[in-house]
């Protein structure tokens, strides 16, 4: 990356940190009353004088991710090559949000219509032809469709996948597992300057993400040690497919910290089950975006650890959305936002 591209990025990304919310934050809006009004809720999403009470959720959303779409695309202007090969990947993680609501869908026998209406629609970052996937008979034929363009590396595996088990899980998984792989394998292409706290960045994302997956699959879905294994991405920082063996093979939940750095003790050992295993785990995962923007040196680690926070603080202001929507008591949408160990603000 030129100095002139990596001073533009490290000051865009400069100017969007301060869009982030912290819990402080989000434990006030929580707080707020409806008649507080959207604009006030979400300063700069609809206009506050324009905003009466607490919109429609699904419009909230839209104009949240078209605010990231924008976000993005600025992002993206002085990248070239193997940096802008990589958040250009990073955003087709919508496209797989698409297919596994596509493919659960249609194995639930959900109408075109319904299944259409929760699908994201981010262009250019959304590159499906979803009214084709659409109207595809059957799951092996959409995942076949999509064998013969860009995303055949991630549909060949899924559609084997699903053909050998007719499972959901298996898909789901398939595709998160290809996802992944495919976006540590675009790290590697990256500038010396670039590279080592992007993969730093990614392998501990990845981490979190193989760790949650374990411990869902073997003592939520009762997966066997084997199938577990072959779920999981092999490229962690840590936790890469050499440990994972005794790992799938641990008999109990916190028989895992025995083949841990100690640094997941507090995680394993706190959580009594594994939905509280995925929410501690996610919080690792935004600390460490946030010390990733905070002290890297990398433009590009910034930018993708602003991304990663930028999204997550969505899902969470969409919980508060639809927690005032809905009118669900305050501790009901706490949970949401910040996952059952969360204190109270």
């Amino acid at each position: 990356m030129s100095r002139t591209a990596d001073a533009y990025l490290q000051t865009r990304v400069s100017i969007f940190r301060a869009n982030l919310l912290d819990d402080d934050g989000l434990h006030r809006l929580i707080d707020l009353s409806a008649e507080d009004g959207l604009g006030r809720l979400i300063p700069g999403v609809i206009d506050p004088e324009r905003a009466h009470g607490v919109a429609d959720p699904t419009l909230v959303e839209r104009a949240l991710y078209d605010l990231l779409r924008l976000e993005l695309s600025v992002l993206l202007r002085p990248l070239a090559g193997a940096a802008r090969d990589f958040l250009q990947f990073w955003a087709h993680r919508f496209d797989i949000l698409n297919l596994k609501a596509i493919i659960r869908g249609k194995l639930r026998g959900v109408s075109q219509e319904e299944i259409a209406r929760n699908l994201f629609d981010i262009p250019p970052f959304t590159t499906l032809a979803l009214d084709q996937l659409l109207r595809t008979e059957n799951v092996q034929e959409l995942l076949r469709q999509l064998e013969a363009g860009r995303f055949a590396d991630i549909a060949g595996p899924a559609r084997r996948s699903f053909e050998e088990k007719h499972d959901l899980l298996a898909v789901d998984a398939t595709l998160d597992q290809r996802y992944y792989a495919g976006l540590h394998s675009r790290t590697q292409k990256l500038d010396d300057n670039d590279r080592a706290e992007v993969v730093r960045l990614v392998g501990t994302q990845i981490d979190h993400l193989n760790l949650a997956w374990l411990v869902r699959y073997r003592f939520a879905y009762g997966l066997s040690p084997s199938e577990t294994y072959y779920l999981l991405i092999p490229h962690g920082r840590t936790l890469y497919r050499d440990r994972f063996l005794p790992l799938v093979e641990s008999p109990e939940c916190h028989r895992i910290l025995d083949h841990l750095p100690d640094t997941y003790g507090e995680v394993l050992c706190s959580a009594d089950n594994p939905l509280n295993v995925e929410n501690q785990l996610e919080e690792m995962t935004r600390r460490a975006a946030a010390g990733a923007l905070g002290s890297a040196r990398s433009a590009l680690a910034r930018a993708y650890a602003y991304l990663l926070l930028r999204e997550d603080d969505i899902r969470r202001l969409l919980a508060v959305v639809r927690g005032k929507y809905f009118e669900l008591p305050a501790d009901v949408t706490r949970q949401s936002v910040f996952g059952v160990q969360s204190p109270a603000g």
